[in-house]
């Protein structure tokens, strides 16, 4: 099944590329379906009930992308809900708290995009506390520390827009020190 729900995600990307977003999100939300399913049949394995998040993440991605951000705020909520839930029950799985900080980061953008950037610098500033505690855990893990450098330049870009101007400059400055640390130890 979780063969079939690639299949779709798959299908929904060259959907996408190929100019044709109702078709795409239509595979999207099958492969949606088979996630859930698989999550609802295997209520023990985490990894389906991640899948499952993941894939709300990319529909919402796709939404935000097409100009209808209240429908991506819609399906990162839902996978925050998962991936709360997923954490809540494995804390010690780094993978599922990246992929919150990461849904959290996405959820920021999305509520930028429809214009609610004290929701936005919220949503965000969870995903960097997320994300600082993991590369406080794991520091030698550079794709955490590359998120979280991500997730300040959104945080950032949040409080810009809610003119929130010292907290701006001091969210990039944090996002080029994480960026530089990263491209020196990663020439």
């Amino acid at each position: 099944q979780e063969g079939l729900a690639w299949s779709y995600l798959h299908r929904a990307a060259a959907q996408q590329m190929n100019g044709r977003p109702v078709e795409a999100e239509a595979s999207f939300r099958k492969a949606i379906a088979v996630r859930e399913k698989l999550a609802a049949d295997h209520p023990t394995n985490g990894d389906y009930q991640n899948g499952a998040a993941t894939s709300y993440v990319d529909l919402g991605i796709m939404q935000r992308e097409l100009g209808r951000p209240a429908d991506a705020i819609v399906d990162c909520q839902k996978a925050i809900s998962i991936r709360e839930q997923l954490v809540r029950e494995n804390p010690t799985v780094a993978n599922y708290r990246a992929a919150l900080g990461g849904s959290y980061a996405n959820l920021g953008v999305a509520q930028l995009a429809s214009g609610r950037s004290a929701d936005a610098a919220a949503s965000c500033q969870k995903a960097v506390e997320i994300l600082e505690q993991l590369v406080q855990d794991f520091p030698t893990v550079t794709d955490y520390r590359a998120a979280l450098g991500w997730s300040y330049a959104n945080l950032g870009a949040a409080q810009l827009a809610g003119m929130r101007l010292p907290a701006a400059e001091a969210s990039h400055v944090e996002a080029i020190t994480i960026r530089e640390q990263l491209v020196q130890g990663n020439p």
